[in-house]
């Protein structure tokens, strides 16, 4: 950055990126002439004049091709600058190629996917919807109001309420290697997934990037339905690349509604419950990475004084 930086105080160049280019290039093609000239004059010796012409020429053509070459080279990058103005513009948006591995190819695609992911978001606000346009599951709103309004029957006791989180682990490779709308992809097969095996009267929010919350409503095989489900997610590969499949690696925490219990540390509990299971998703087996949690019922404080005495 400091050489960029000391490129960008010199007044012709600092407006212009090829200028830059061809000024840093053409000073390393000389650097060869420079050296000649230093060494016979630290020798004593004297200049020829057929060599100092022969080696500035081929300096000169070094740096021709050089710096044409670098212009094809970084049309890429001009590319992926001119598409990311065009999304801050509002524009019709130039296609950037999604095949790439190295550097600049991860920034297309990284580019591209901010992009189209800032119009999704900026969609979703002013749409102000319930549903994830992700995944058409209930957003982190929506599942909050119905976290809500299902301990509250829980605490009425209208019905049993469990609450739970999958985080999926192990694919953020996957964005680097073929760009971060696999990701998406995986999450959308995911959230069918989740959609194909819980019921009706159950609901499923996607509560950020990569974890998704289960409100279980009424259910008394909450752990052979948790480890039902966590199993499906891991053993269901989702073919992200031709010939490669891949799943998530699932940490599963889940709460049992106490009446009593405050809605905040009802929530804490499925959390804690959840990084408690993720500390199996290194080295642990699949049994590990499901956590269920039932809290001690809460009593009432004046018969809890009533009972000590």
């Amino acid at each position: 950055m400091k050489f960029y930086r000391l490129l960008d105080s010199i007044p012709w160049v600092r407006d212009h990126l090829e200028r830059k280019l061809g000024l840093v290039l053409f000073i390393g093609t000389q650097l060869t002439l420079v050296f000649y000239i230093a060494v016979k004059l630290a020798f004593d010796s004297p200049l020829e004049a057929g060599i100092l012409l022969l080696v500035a020429s081929f300096n000169l053509g070094a740096w021709v091709a050089a710096y044409v070459s670098m212009r094809y080279f970084l049309q890429p990058v001009e590319a992926t600058a001119e598409a990311l103005r065009a999304y801050l513009e509002r524009r019709p948006v130039p296609v950037l190629p999604s095949d790439g591995h190295d550097i600049v190819g991860q920034l297309m695609r990284d580019a591209d996917y901010i992009g189209k992911r800032t119009e999704l978001e900026s969609t979703q606000l002013k749409r102000a919807v319930d549903d994830d346009l992700l995944t058409g599951l209930y957003s982190r709103g929506a599942g909050k109001r119905r976290l809500l309004e299902d301990a509250a029957r829980s605490e009425r006791g209208k019905m049993k309420f469990h609450f739970a989180f999958f985080s999926l682990h192990g694919i953020a490779e996957i964005g680097e290697r073929h760009g971060n709308d696999r990701i998406d992809a995986l999450l959308q097969h995911v959230a069918t997934l989740f959609s194909l095996n819980v019921r009706r009267s159950d609901w499923v929010a996607r509560w950020n990037d990569h974890l998704f919350a289960v409100g279980f409503c009424d259910n008394g095989r909450i752990e052979e339905v948790v480890r039902r489900i966590h199993q499906v997610l891991e053993q269901s590969p989702f073919e992200v690349a031709p010939g490669e499949k891949r799943s998530p690696l699932v940490a599963c925490g889940v709460c049992q509604h106490v009446p009593g219990i405050a809605l905040q540390k009802f929530y804490e509990s499925a959390r804690d419950a959840m990084r408690d299971a993720e500390k199996a998703v290194t080295n642990g087996s699949a049994q590990q990475r499901v956590v269920v949690v039932i809290p001690e019922p809460v009593i009432d404080p004046e018969l809890k004084a009533m009972l000590e005495r």
